[in-house]
């Protein structure tokens, strides 16, 4: 794409841009870039097809190619995997059962030698909060690792911080099961959300 500069009165003439500057017309480029998608994709569910049984998983998938062609987008061969029952997706695995954490995301934080200083503590909370929501009670089981932020804090880590990391928060992740829009709809599994808080933690969870 290009675009007009006018620089002043005096100028014999307009020049023109042959790229998008960066910061100024990037947001714009990007906004219309997902309008576009967003239009192309419509009542097409996710890039991501998910279904309960092989015939609608193949009438998923031909309405999503039928849609692609129409608005001439491609897809990569190498990136693309079809009729798989386990999907890896941004560090998390999608199952009929629900989604998690991927497996080979969360085996080299278990492996990660403690931290020793402000930067590596930082790093490691930051790639355990990417998993919270898999991980029950984190907010209290990590505020002896949080303090060690504090200025002046010492960061020694404990027999029990350790523990924390390497079997408490990682073991064992929780899987999230899918939300049964049907029942909520007849009420007979309806949602919940639930809420609580104290000193030393805070959470909050849809239920059903």
């Amino acid at each position: 794409m290009s675009w007009d500069a006018l620089l002043d009165t005096g100028s014999p003439a307009s020049f023109v841009q042959e790229r998008w500057r960066s910061g100024r017309c990037g947001r714009g480029c990007l906004r219309t870039f997902e309008a576009s998608i967003s239009t192309s994709m419509r009542n097409c569910g996710s890039r991501r097809t998910l279904t309960k049984d092989g015939a609608e998983h193949m009438r998923d998938l031909e309405m999503f190619f039928e849609r692609m062609i129409k608005f001439n987008l491609k897809l990569a061969p190498k990136k693309t995997n079809l009729g798989v029952k386990v999907v890896t997706f941004l560090g998390h695995q999608v199952t009929a059962e629900g989604i998690g954490p991927d497996p080979e995301k969360v085996r080299p934080l278990r492996q990660v030698p403690m931290p020793t200083n402000v930067s590596q503590l930082r790093s490691l909370l930051g790639s355990l909060s990417y998993y919270r929501k898999f991980l029950k009670n984190m907010s209290a089981k990590v505020k002896p690792i949080n303090a060690m932020l504090k200025k002046g804090a010492k960061i020694a880590f404990t027999a029990d911080d350790v523990a924390v990391v390497r079997k408490g928060i990682l073991s064992g992740p929780e899987v999230l099961a899918f939300p049964c829009y049907e029942g909520a709809i007849s009420g007979k599994r309806p949602f919940r959300l639930t809420a609580n808080a104290s000193i030393s933690g805070l959470g909050a969870e849809i239920e059903q």
